[in-house]
């Protein structure tokens, strides 16, 4: 059993491409969580890294079971998402309700209230799915390279 790119499609292209962005948003969610208690969840990050080991057997190892991993990766790589953007609503109530739910960190109003502030949430949130969205296009394309 050979791990190898070589002579394969855009497919597993796509879902090496996609478990690099769900390990690179699992570690920001550590180091987020490590920050902030809100995003403290480790079932995202486990949902992140289970997501992307499936995403990159699927590309690399050729096997009649590992071709089901792509579609069982996106929904690993989506649920953790789900989890943290529902982990995230407090930051975009405070942040475009003007709802102090964890309390002013300035006193008046601030766009970056809420335990960090919306960037580093867009971030993780922009980062899983662009590996979902890779994901789910290692589907619909071919795993070899003459399958196009």
């Amino acid at each position: 059993m050979k791990l190898s790119l070589k002579g394969k499609g855009a497919s597993a292209v796509a879902a090496v491409v996609g478990a690099v962005f769900a390990l690179a948003a699992a570690v920001g969610c550590v180091i987020y969580g490590a920050l902030y208690e809100q995003y403290s969840d480790y079932v995202v990050v486990i949902c992140l890294v289970v997501g992307a080991l499936l995403l990159a057997a699927y590309a690399l190892i050729d096997n009649q079971v590992t071709d089901w991993f792509g579609l069982v990766g996106v929904v690993g790589v989506s649920a953790g998402l789900a989890v943290f953007v529902a982990n995230s609503y407090n930051v975009w109530a405070d942040t475009w309700g003007n709802i102090l739910q964890y309390g002013s960190i300035t006193g008046d109003y601030s766009f970056f209230n809420s335990q960090g502030g919306p960037i580093p949430a867009l971030v993780l949130i922009l980062l899983t799915l662009a590996a979902a969205i890779c994901g789910v296009v290692c589907c619909f394309s071919g795993k070899q390279e003459g399958n196009q």
